[in-house]
């Protein structure tokens, strides 16, 4: 059964305080590399990353050299640095399914549980490996592991995206507020990979942060912004989201909706609910204009005020405390997150 990212992350940090391994996988852009990186952070441990799918067998077992008249092997290079450090580490193994047989081969004595070595030289004790890859359904030129490879690793977890924990990630990095809005629409988009040998993208989150950063550009004509936006997620969800996008020309001018002129969303159908939570997550940084917005807000069904008043305060929070009134003093906010203070999670 798949797990969640936050799920995957809990689990490693409690097998990295006992400097075990553990292997996660699933599809292109999920979130596996973004996990391992966390678990690093969370368990304050250094990270090295590996490369296995670009590396020579020789790169694991050492690089044959004569020295003061023998011959030996010896380690060059990152895994040298991560012979010699002295304090808590974890050795990031990316696209391991990528890498050639030789160099699984060359990786097997680095991964076992116990008594890891690379030839005579061994590697700390103080040290956990996580690894990451693809699924050989993706399509990614994955080789497969070899049995003995795969049985080093504590537990091997497959990776699934969760919306919630994408949605809490998303308004944190900054990702536009009508994507977030977008994909609460219509979830399945979020992450629907589908492997392919032509030259397509589909729907990922790595993909959807790509598109964010695309919004930010000029475009020339919309057929321009449709292209762009289809060659990161591919026609069916980029035709769904500049759909989505247009909604928001048939709704109340934003600047209305903030002097109070626009009071009433109780007839948007659901689309343009939407639409126009994402638009006014970055609206209202005063109090009168966040009054009026709240006010809108307020008129409609209880899951999108909720879904507001989360994007709301996540993307605005630091923003507004830097202003003359603190968030928390912000009467329009207070007396909003008093009404609804059973359903709001904020954090």
């Amino acid at each position: 059964m798949p797990v969640t990212v936050n799920q995957a992350i809990e689990i490693g940090v409690q097998l990295v305080e006992m400097n075990q391994t553990m292997l996660m996988l699933g599809p292109p852009g999920v979130g596996k590399t973004d996990a391992l990186k966390m678990i690093a952070q969370q368990s304050n441990r250094k990270l090295f990353l590996e490369h296995p799918a670009v590396s020579a067998p020789e790169d694991y077992k050492g690089f044959a050299m004569f020295h003061e008249g023998e011959a030996d092997f010896y380690a060059l290079g990152q895994i040298k640095e991560i012979i010699a450090c002295d304090e808590p580490l974890i050795v990031g193994i990316d696209d391991l399914p990528q890498a050639a047989l030789a160099t699984q081969n060359g990786l097997m004595q680095f991964v076992h549980p116990r008594g890891r070595r690379l030839g005579k030289l061994a590697i700390p004790d103080h040290a956990a490996i996580i690894a990451c890859g693809n699924r050989k359904e993706d399509n990614a030129g994955v080789m497969g592991l070899t049995e003995p490879l795969k049985d080093r690793f504590a537990t091997i977890l497959e990776i699934e995206c969760s919306l919630d924990e994408w949605t809490e990630w998303a308004m944190g990095f900054g990702i536009n507020p009508l994507i977030i809005a977008f994909l609460h629409y219509r979830p399945a988009l979020l992450s629907k990979f589908e492997a392919s040998r032509d030259m397509k993208r589909s729907p990922t989150p790595r993909a959807w942060e790509g598109i964010s950063n695309l919004l930010n550009l000029s475009f020339s004509s919309n057929a321009l912004k449709l292209e762009a936006i289809a060659g990161g997620v591919g026609d069916q969800a980029a035709n769904e989201f500049m759909q989505f996008s247009d909604v928001l020309k048939t709704l109340p001018d934003l600047d209305d909706i903030e002097r109070g002129l626009s009071t009433d969303a109780s007839m948007l159908s659901g689309s343009a609910c939407y639409a126009v939570v994402g638009a006014l997550a970055i609206r209202g940084t005063n109090t009168h204009a966040l009054t009026n917005v709240t006010n809108y807000i307020d008129t409609m069904p209880m899951e999108f005020k909720v879904l507001w008043s989360e994007m709301w305060y996540k993307i605005n929070k630091k923003k507004v405390d830097e202003a003359e009134i603190p968030l928390i003093q912000n009467p329009a906010w207070g007396r909003w997150v008093q009404r609804y203070a059973n359903a709001l999670k904020l954090g």
